[in-house]
């Protein structure tokens, strides 16, 4: 573990985010991380919480106030600044590496920025610690060919639904025209 809490925080930095063991089973499922494991708790109130993976150790990210214990999510902090979500330092007493999304806090949890904020963040889970736990999920990062196909594929549901708008626009003209 080195450098200060304080320093900026590089693109290469991987983030911790707490998921509480007790809401497990509704936050982490087959398809992944839901958006709600990033739903700022009471104790947010100046931001969305995160631990710096260069400042702290995986064991001490998994500790913490709830009885039955932690999962964290890793993400990968350029994700972040890509998805244009502003991560800043703010360390804390005994917690160097503790980071804040000072834009999604308790108070405006329920804004239409914060609930966007909240579904990129689950898409960038790059896995779950402890990973033991979770063998069968792939949290690798997509290739450029999925992430293409992935992107042909929602071309493809626009044009698609496009064509449908367009469809039902013609069939209502037609009936119109038809029915005097």
């Amino acid at each position: 573990m080195c450098g200060s809490g304080a320093d900026p925080i590089a693109n290469d930095e991987l983030l911790y985010r707490k998921i509480p063991k007790s809401k497990l089973t509704c936050l982490v499922t087959e398809a992944g991380v839901e958006a709600e494991a990033f739903a700022p708790g009471k104790h947010d109130t100046t931001g969305l919480s995160f631990l710096r993976a260069k400042l702290t150790p995986i064991g001490v990210a998994l500790q913490g106030r709830s009885k039955f214990g932690y999962v964290v999510a890793v993400l990968p902090a350029d994700a972040l600044r890509k998805a244009g979500i502003p991560i800043e330092p703010k360390p804390e007493q005994g917690l160097p590496g503790h980071a804040e999304i000072t834009g999604l806090s308790y108070g405006n949890r329920h804004a239409d920025r914060c609930e966007e904020w909240k579904d990129l963040l689950a898409r960038s889970v790059l896995w779950i610690e402890p990973r033991s736990q979770y063998p069968h999920y792939d949290w690798s990062e997509p290739s450029s060919d999925e992430r293409e196909f992935g992107q042909s594929r929602l071309v493809m549901a626009i044009v698609l639904a496009a064509v449908i708008i367009a469809m039902i626009a013609l069939g209502i003209l037609i009936a119109a025209a038809v029915d005097p």
